[in-house]
């Protein structure tokens, strides 16, 4: 089956297209959409360079200004890993697609598909979520003047801005033009980390389903009786073993393409949700802003569960390797047999892991305690 091809890697394929970062794409189409996205995200990341500048000294507009600035900051390291680890992100891909070319039986493809089911649900839930989030984020600013027209009052409500930035020009006077540009430039950054966050989601479940895969096999491994084991089981042996090396494989491709970007992104993050939640406490006597600060703060907690939850799974999934060939009748297989399931196990006691620097681990434990 073609993996790239199937509904299961359609959506990813269309956001990562989107912005120049799809594998797949021609190098002209590439530079192309890359060059529109840098020069609209830095568009706008000037600007609220520029008023953090001017309003240095003033700590309630520092706060204003800096929550935005460090998304622009998680996706600048977003774009930046993509764009250093682009060949290992078409290897993952490639894998992928190789995998889904081997021969399976029809138990062991499904658990194939149910893993890239999940993975295609998962990244409908996360760019649905994100998005709604940034809808509700854009509804702020234009709620006063809707107000003003449904509810006048004797002066005219005052105008809200999606984020602080300097332009040098009047903002009164080009309000909506203003806000039209930042209503764009965030969606172009709500895309960055919707873009890769679920290719890294599709990617490590992928993995979840290789390592499930080959604990059915051992099982159907060790339901043969002894003429059997020794006649037929080796041979499922070293297929699995074959396996269990890719599967390894894969998952140290993970940790490798990933590992810089997670301790910048994790550490930008926990300062953002620090910050925002501050103010959302600051500005409860403003609904409006308070509603506006609370749901990206929520939307930051959540981009950090979405890093770590696939990546326990992948830690558990490798777990399990180990535990299946314990609850087998592995002492029923031949010496040939015994010596490729004992190296399986020792190497399954390692679970498969996805760090922050190698210092931090990805983990739903670890995220309960941030």
């Amino acid at each position: 089956m073609d993996y790239l091809a199937s509904s299961y890697c359609r959506l990813n394929k269309d956001l990562l297209s989107c912005l120049g970062e799809w594998p797949y794409q021609t190098s002209t189409q590439r530079r192309l959409v890359r060059s529109i996205i840098y020069f609209l995200s830095a568009s706008i990341i000037i600007p609220k360079i520029i008023k953090l500048i001017k309003v240095w000294g003033n700590l309630d507009l520092i706060i204003e200004c800096v929550p935005m600035l460090l998304l622009d900051a998680v996706n600048f390291v977003k774009v930046a890993n993509g764009f250093m680890n682009f060949h290992k992100m078409r290897q993952l891909f490639d894998r992928i697609q190789d995998d889904w070319k081997l021969e399976f039986t029809k138990k062991e493809f499904e658990i194939l598909e149910n893993y890239a089911e999940d993975g295609r649900k998962l990244t409908k839930f996360y760019a649905t979520y994100m998005y709604s989030t940034m809808l509700i984020y854009f509804c702020m600013p234009i709620l006063p003047k809707i107000l003003d027209v449904l509810a006048p009052l004797n002066a005219s409500r005052p105008e809200l801005y999606l984020f602080e930035a300097e332009y040098f020009i009047d903002q009164h006077k080009y309000y909506f033009p203003i806000l039209i540009h930042a209503y764009i430039t965030c969606a172009v950054a709500v895309s960055i980390l919707v873009a890769f966050d679920t290719e890294y989601v599709v990617q490590v479940l992928h993995g979840c389903g290789i390592f499930a895969h080959m604990v059915i096999r051992d099982d159907e491994a060790n339901l043969k009786n002894d003429k059997q084991i020794k006649a037929t089981t080796y041979k499922m042996v070293v297929d699995c073993a074959i396996l269990h090396r890719r599967a390894l494989d894969f998952a140290d491709l993970l940790e490798s393409s990933r590992v810089t970007y997670f301790f910048f992104v994790l550490f930008v993050n926990i300062a953002a949700i620090s910050i925002t939640g501050v103010q959302t406490v600051l500005k409860l006597d403003q609904p409006t802003e308070a509603v506006r600060f609370g749901v990206y703060t929520l939307a930051q907690v959540t981009h950090i569960f979405y890093s770590s939850y696939p990546a326990q799974m992948l830690y558990d999934n490798s777990w399990q390797m180990s535990d299946a060939i314990f609850a087998g009748n592995w002492y029923r297989a031949g010496r040939n047999s015994k010596n490729l399931l004992h190296m399986m196990i020792i190497r399954s006691r390692k679970p498969c892991k996805l760090t922050a620097g190698k210092i931090y681990l990805m983990s739903l434990e670890n995220f309960s305690a941030v």
